[in-house]
Parts: C-alpha cells; structure tokens; sequence
C-alpha cells in the first residue's frame, strides 16, 4: 500500500486460534508514504486495537511533503476496513489545490484542461460521492498497472498530450511507457539504489535517450 515504516507496539492477544482478540495500540518510530507518485514523510501514526471479536483498528496516520512552497499533509483516518483520506496544508488551501500540487506539482489554475479532468475524478473518488467516474482508476484496475496518468504536451521533445503507465518489476525498479496519439513513445526506467537516490533513464521513440539522477535527502 506504499507505507514504509517502522512500528513499536504494545498490545494483547487473546481469544483461541480460531478467534483470536488484540487490544492495544501501534505507534510509528519512523517511515515514508508513497502517494501519487511522491514519497511523504510520516510525522504521525497510532493503529488502535480494540478486544473485539472483528479485527478492524482504528487509524491515525500523517505524511507530510513540501510542494511548491506548501507544505503538505496526507491524513488516513477512520478503520483499516474502509479509511478514509483527507489533506491539509500550510498556509491552508481548499482540497482541489492541495491534490493538484501532489498529483502535478503545479496549482490548480496551471493545469491543462486534461488535467483538470484528471483532478476532478480524483477529488470526487476520494470524497467517496458514490458512483463518481474515475475512468484512469477504473482503467489502472483493469489493466493491472501500478501507475495510469495523463502527460501534458512537451513541444520540445514533440510529444502531445500523452498517457503513460507504469509497472514495479521489483521494489527498486519501476519502468514505464508513454505514447501519444502523434506515434510518440517513450521507455523511462527508474532504479532505487538507496531510499534517497535513484537513477533514471529515458529512450525516446525518435531515438533519442538521457539519463539522470535523483536525489532525495532531509536535512
């Protein structure tokens, strides 16, 4: 589910085998939430137990990340059976800016008419309406991609408006194809050689390739 992290716990466990109870709580020591994406910092975590006979805790658990100057929190609260996802931010903005800064680094008012699409279905998603169309969710699921996303056109490398996706073939390897409807396609490997630094390549379908390096360190 993206969560990388470390726990220390104190709880019981009950019951029989069959039907076992734990009651006591989780809390976070350290760790990283991967969402849309971004990898997000854990500043905040506690997994409640109840006793009850249906194993279902409770969550409280916050990543936060700096974007574009604001700085940003991923909130998951509510049961592991059904969580719920809600953002803040400081300074405070509406939702629809706070996940357009985690989806596409940019405001709201920045992003294409695609994107804008893209943003809606997410936001109505997450706010569970009920119903709602998510046509790159429900097209993710089908293929069995870990990654669906649209790309705004790039003139400079003659791409269109582009769909790309993306798979892990390990933990540290994710590999992903763009296409538009121009004919342009492009392969980009990324490599995790440690938690903060990665190598990235791309081949282009005009023959083109580059590669570079990420680094992500805290300070």
């Amino acid at each position: 589910m993206g969560l990388e992290s470390e726990w220390s716990a104190d709880f019981k466990v009950t019951g029989t085998s069959a039907a076992p109870r734990m009651a006591g709580t989780f809390s976070l020591v350290r760790g990283t939430l991967g969402f849309a994406g971004r990898s997000f910092d854990l500043s905040e975590g506690r997994i409640g137990f109840t006793g009850g006979r249906t194993i279902d805790p409770t969550l409280r658990i916050i990543a936060s990340e700096d974007i574009e100057d604001v700085a940003v929190n991923v909130e998951v609260g509510g049961r592991a059976s059904n969580p719920q996802i809600g953002f803040s931010s400081t300074p405070g903005l509406p939702d629809d800016e706070i996940l357009s800064r985690i989806l596409f680094g940019s405001s709201v008012t920045n992003l294409s008419a695609l994107q804008a699409v893209q943003l809606a279905t997410s936001l109505n998603s997450l706010r569970g309406t009920g119903g709602g169309l998510n046509p790159l969710g429900k097209l993710r699921s089908a293929t069995g991609v870990d990654r669906l996303r649209i790309l705004g056109p790039d003139e400079g490398n003659g791409r269109g408006t582009a769909l790309a996706a993306g798979q892990y073939l390990t933990d540290d390897i994710y590999v992903e194809l763009i296409t538009d409807t121009r004919g342009f396609t492009a392969t980009q490997l990324e490599v995790s050689i440690t938690p903060w630094l990665s190598v990235l390549s791309q081949a282009g379908g005009s023959g083109s390739s580059n590669v570079d390096v990420k680094v992500r360190k805290n300070y």
